[in-house]
């Protein structure tokens, strides 16, 4: 049976204009960062980092980089950076990740996080859960990249890791020192 009065057809709802607007900002912020590349010093570059040359050291700089699944679980507590030194040289040359930096949109320094202290600090909130298969020694099963000599046509990787910075930072620049001068590598957020 028909009935007298028919019922107009349902429309979708439209959400309003500032919340449309406010979830667009939110979801450009959280979707990660990219590269800002200087082409006058800039190798290559993809969605995740650049590398540039030093002398006769590589640096690569990214922001993914992990092969394992815990570093980027690590960002509640703090934020890894990739990095890749790689000498083409006839000469060893040293590197040391302690003197590379973090610097935010605000100007804040961030001094890496050497790997004892990054277990105390990731160890007391959850130990077990970062721990791998191969042992207790968490700065080795979370990558942390060491200081030491690069021998010629060899690399060193690891990870470097820094206090986490401000929620709302939109920029950040890491300064790694190699060879007398320092490279910039610049991100923002997306």
């Amino acid at each position: 049976m028909r009935s007298l009065y028919p019922t107009p057809p349902l429309r979708p709802r439209r959400a309003p204009v500032w919340l449309s607007a406010g979830l667009g900002l939110l979801l450009a912020g959280c979707s990660g960062w990219q590269p800002v590349t200087d082409p006058s010093r800039t190798l290559s570059s993809d969605h995740y980092g650049s590398s540039q040359l030093a002398g006769s050291l590589m640096v690569t700089v990214r922001l993914v980089g992990w092969r394992e699944p815990a570093p980027s679980r690590l960002q509640e507590y703090v934020t890894p950076i990739y990095l890749q030194v790689r000498n083409g040289g006839a000469a060893t040359a040293h590197f040391s990740p302690e003197d590379v930096v973090l610097v935010d949109d605000e100007g804040t320094l961030f001094r890496a996080i050497s790997p004892e202290r990054l277990e105390a600090l990731v160890g007391g909130r959850g130990g077990a859960e970062f721990q791998g298969a191969g042992g207790d020694d968490l700065g080795a099963t979370l990558a942390a990249l060491t200081a030491g000599d690069i021998t010629p046509n060899t690399q060193v990787r690891g990870a470097v890791y820094f206090a986490r910075g401000a929620a709302f930072t939109r920029t950040m620049t890491v300064r790694v020192p190699v060879q007398g001068e320092t490279l910039e590598f610049r991100f923002r957020a997306r």
